[in-house]
């Protein structure tokens, strides 16, 4: 199988197009050159009904991972990473994954969009073709510029070089009155 798709679940109650996701995670499973891995949202608020689960699972090249099976790995073993609504898609990011951004599934806007960090997919059709753009070519992988002003903007409050650990020991040791 050609490509290696990590989809992370979202929380449906976030605004999602639940029926939308579902179809594309159908369309995407149906592809005979992609392998699927669905990682459930670990808050337990992205799971799947009995007959969706069986719809989906009845593909074999379709799998799903364990709770105990850390997102970071999956990242990391990952061609593509299909992330939307979840903080995960920082890791995917860091990690240098290329990450679709399926932006008509989500309801609300995120730190991703338009963020030049991912690929914003307007509809299954962008999806389809990220995915092979992918496959034939290759990723092109996000500048260090583009990526260090997300991570600024984004993770690290507006400061760079700045030791987060160090701030915080020093807040939790100053006197309190």
């Amino acid at each position: 199988v050609g490509l290696a798709v990590l989809f992370f679940v979202p929380d449906w109650e976030y605004n999602i197009d639940r029926q939308a996701s579902l179809i594309l995670i159908r369309k995407i499973a149906a592809r005979k050159n992609v392998s699927l891995i669905i990682k459930a949202n670990t808050r337990g608020t992205g799971s799947f009904s009995k007959n969706e689960f069986a719809e989906i699972n009845d593909h074999i090249n379709v799998t799903f991972p364990s709770m105990n099976q850390h997102s970071s790995t999956l990242i990391r073993s990952a061609d593509i990473v299909v992330n939307f609504a979840s903080s995960i898609g920082l890791e995917a990011i860091i990690q240098r994954r290329p990450v679709c951004n399926p932006v008509y599934l989500n309801g609300n806007t995120t730190i991703f969009d338009e963020s030049g960090v991912v690929f914003d997919a307007k509809d299954s059709d962008e999806v389809f073709r990220f995915f092979d753009t992918v496959e034939a070519e290759g990723y092109i992988d996000v500048s260090d510029e583009t990526l260090d002003h997300f991570l600024e903007k984004n993770v690290y409050g507006g400061e760079t070089n700045a030791d987060i650990l160090q701030k915080h020991v020093d807040l939790l040791s100053e006197d309190v009155i």
